[in-house]
């Protein structure tokens, strides 16, 4: 633990420091203030017993000027007399001085007016620092002379010195225990801060379980407290904001449409699988070219703040876009991109377009006819009686063309919503190729067209509806009839693999590859230089699609230009109990 950095550390050593501080200002104050209080002692002691040698000395004593030394042992200082004059009386011998020698000092002369004087300091007489007092002696209201004593400073300086170290003594151990006692009391204090510091780490990392205890009830206490309350609610916040991330995020992963979010900068934030998808499909599979893509739109949604819908053309799909801005103080701080892939929609859109306007000119047709020769037998064009019946066979024609068209246009519509009703039963892909190729006969003769059946040694029973399945034929053998010239040849076989299989080759042109996903479009026609007359209605093969997907099959073509095309359904096969059952009720 680094002590300069921690907040125990802090507290201790500020303590410490402040301590010391005191301490040693105390101590200095201290020792000052005794030793200011000894020497002022010391000084009054000597005035005290200089005043007691200069009224013994007024009174004509004799006895203690005989006796000095004895009094300076006594008395621990050295002494000496001056008369009013200035003139030693009597001296220690210490000194250097004798009886009869001038005293010259200023000294002495403020003595002899009457004032006390006390000193401290060196003296060279002495050679070392003495502490002095001068004593005027006084008889009646005359100074006479003066008492002046004199002891060495050394003896008070040592034992001030041993009160210095006293003091030093105490103060080092005042610091040792303060020190101590310090460290441990900021230690229980920060104790709760550190513990606070680390569940703060952990709830930085998410993890809002843990407590910090409050027992006490000072402000350590109520901090711990309102500390674990806002862990809590933190938690509780916490909890919510990942439920409703989670349900968000479920919700666009879920999506079927494709979402990117971009920064105020143009950097992706979020991107869904169906996006990378999207994208990857049309042809934009990195960050930077996807960026680069949508730069232009992201610059104009973020200046205007509106929603923009674009669409995207992208390889073999239509993309539409739509771009919103995500805004944050009243100002777009990013884009969200929604990518819908619109492509079928679109070729909806295309197909039944094209529907309309294929209804709409195959049924302007016949009544463009029906139209023309009613306004001829109106207007009387139609004069003898075979002319009549030539415009009643084309109204028959055109009639019965309108009829087929209505009729073809309802079961497709009726088979595409699953409300054509079909009558399940077992039925004989032999028998049915033989009857609709016998009924298809005559019409092939007329084109002179060789219709021929193959077909297989065995029974193949199917499960299907005998008159759709009819139908089916009949709408194949219709298609290679108008596409397969004169003197031309039309197979129709049979087959059993694990289905039942129709297959009807013809000797025509042939589709191109191009053309071969789209033959089982409405209305769509492979040779578009046939006249409306001449083609159907472009409806029976997508009829044939239909009715054999309503059976569970599946159709196919192969086909090469000049070469003619193949035409195959596949049936399921009936089961042994249906076949059985159909035997019974035959």
């Amino acid at each position: 633990m680094n002590l300069r950095r921690s907040m125990v550390g802090k507290m201790w050593l500020g303590t410490v420091i402040l301590v010391i501080v005191i301490l040693l200002l105390l101590g200095v104050l201290l020792t000052h203030l005794l030793e200011n209080f000894y020497y002022d002692q010391k000084e009054a002691e000597l005035v005290r017993q200089g005043s007691l040698l200069a009224h013994s000395l007024a009174e004509g004593d004799e006895t203690t000027m005989n006796n000095l030394d004895s009094l300076e042992e006594y008395l621990n200082a050295t002494v000496m007399v001056v008369n009013r004059s200035g003139l030693v009386r009597a001296c220690g011998g210490m000194m250097g001085m004798r009886p009869g020698m001038r005293m010259q000092s200023g000294e002495v002369d403020r003595v002899l007016s009457g004032e006390i004087i006390t000193n401290r300091g060196f003296d060279p007489r002495f050679d070392r620092a003495v502490l002095s007092a001068a004593v005027p002696i006084e008889k009646g209201d005359k100074v006479i002379g003066a008492a002046m004593l004199y002891t060495p400073v050394e003896p008070i300086s040592e034992t001030i010195a041993h009160m210095r170290r006293i003091v030093l003594l105490s103060g080092a151990v005042a610091i040792l225990l303060v020190t101590v006692l310090g460290f441990f009391m900021t230690r229980k204090l920060s104790l709760p801060l550190l513990q606070m510091k680390e569940q703060a780490h952990r709830m930085a990392s998410g993890d809002f379980k843990g407590r910090v205890p409050a027992e006490s009830d000072d402000e350590i206490g109520l901090l711990g407290r309102s500390f674990n309350y806002m862990a809590e609610q933190l938690n509780s916040s916490v909890m919510a904001l990942s439920q409703e991330k989670e349900k968000l995020s479920n919700i666009v992963t879920s999506m079927s449409d494709g979402v990117v979010t971009f920064s105020s900068s143009g950097e992706i934030m979020f991107l869904n699988q169906q996006a990378k998808a999207l994208l990857k499909a049309a042809g934009f599979a990195g960050e930077e070219e996807i960026v680069n893509l949508f730069s232009q739109w992201i610059k104009q949604v973020l200046i205007s703040g509106n929603q923009l819908n674009e669409e995207m053309p992208a390889r073999e799909s239509i993309l539409a876009v739509r771009i919103s801005p995500l805004w944050e103080d009243k100002s777009p701080a990013g884009v969200v991109v929604l990518l819908q892939d619109v492509t079928k929609e679109r070729e909806l859109e295309r197909l039944r377009r094209e529907f309309l306007a294929s209804v709409s000119h195959e049924l302007r047709t016949p009544l463009t006819y029906l139209q023309g020769y009613a306004e001829a037998m109106q207007d009387g064009l139609a004069e003898s009686p075979g002319e009549r019946e030539q415009i009643i066979n084309i109204f028959l024609e055109e009639t019965l063309r309108l009829r087929r068209l209505v009729n073809d246009l309802l079961d497709l519509n009726q088979l595409e919503n699953g409300q054509l009703v079909m009558n399940f039963g077992v039925v004989d892909l032999n028998m049915l190729v033989k009857r609709v190729t016998d009924k298809m006969q005559p019409l092939a003769q007329g084109h002179e067209i060789s219709l021929d059946k193959q077909l297989y040694p065995e029974k193949v029973a199917v499960r299907g509806d005998f008159d759709r399945l009819q139908q089916v034929l009949v709408n194949l053998l219709d298609n290679a009839l108008q596409h397969t010239p004169a003197h031309g040849r039309i197979v129709v076989s049979v087959d059993k693999v694990e289905s039942g299989i129709i297959r009807v080759k013809d000797s025509g042109a042939g589709i191109h590859e191009a053309e071969v996903d789209h033959i089982w479009e409405r209305f769509y026609k492979v040779d578009k230089a046939r006249t409306r007359t001449q083609a159907g209605t472009g409806l029976g093969l997508a009829i044939v699609k239909n009715i054999i997907k309503a059976h569970s099959g599946e159709v196919a073509v192969i086909s090469k230009p000049g070469i003619g095309a193949e035409f195959s359904v596949a049936i399921p096969l009936s089961e042994p109990s249906e076949e059985k059952k159909a035997v019974q009720n035959a």
